[in-house]
């Protein structure tokens, strides 16, 4: 079985799954943009440290879990792969969130 279709036997197993996987997908594509935007803006401008506000109420609050433990060396790039991890974290959350119970399947698939 191919990655493509047991994603696609996972994703159908569930009531849910697809629309599940569509939502918690946006949302991760939102993170990424956001990270991406982020990132561009830091490294092509005189950035002030507000740049990454967006990225930061985006993946609240597993980001706001995080930053006090972050220790405070970590910043720009680094910093923004920790919020794009925290995204994925709760994109995966998300699914699990919305997925819904198993649908059962017929005898002899």
């Amino acid at each position: 079985m191919s990655p493509r279709q047991r994603l696609a036997s996972v994703v159908r197993g569930r009531r849910n799954g697809e629309v599940a996987a569509w939502v918690a997908g946006g949302y991760f594509g939102v993170v990424v943009v956001l990270v991406a935007g982020t990132w561009y803006v830091l490294e092509t401008r005189d950035a002030s440290g507000l740049s990454s506000m967006w990225v930061m109420l985006a993946t609240a609050p597993t980001s706001l879990v995080l930053a006090p433990v972050t220790p405070s060396f970590i910043y720009g790039s680094p910093a923004l792969l920790i919020e794009l991890a925290a995204g994925g974290f709760q994109a995966w959350v998300l699914w699990l969130l919305l997925r819904g119970r198993r649908v059962p399947t017929p005898a002899g698939t």
